[in-house]
């Protein structure tokens, strides 16, 4: 499993910054380590990625690596 934070900026028309946004991320890889195939799993707002961790397993799909994301904060 790994972790990761990105910052992702939404610019105005003007190349103005409107706000910022760090995304928490979480790989859930394959079990079959050259597979190719990415889902990406956005949640509602108040939920949280470990209401997802249980998908691997539901999917039983061993070429599917699970990204989960998560907003953290507005900068």
């Amino acid at each position: 499993m790994s972790r990761k934070n990105f910052r992702v900026r939404a610019l105005a028309r003007g190349g103005q910054s409107l706000h910022c946004l760090v995304l928490n991320t979480e790989l859930i890889p394959a079990a079959e380590a050259d597979s190719k195939w990415l889902m990406v799993v956005l949640h509602g707002l108040g939920d949280s990625m470990d209401g997802f961790r249980w998908l691997p397993r539901a999917l039983d799909n061993p070429r599917l690596n699970l990204l989960l994301v998560k907003r953290r904060t507005i900068i």
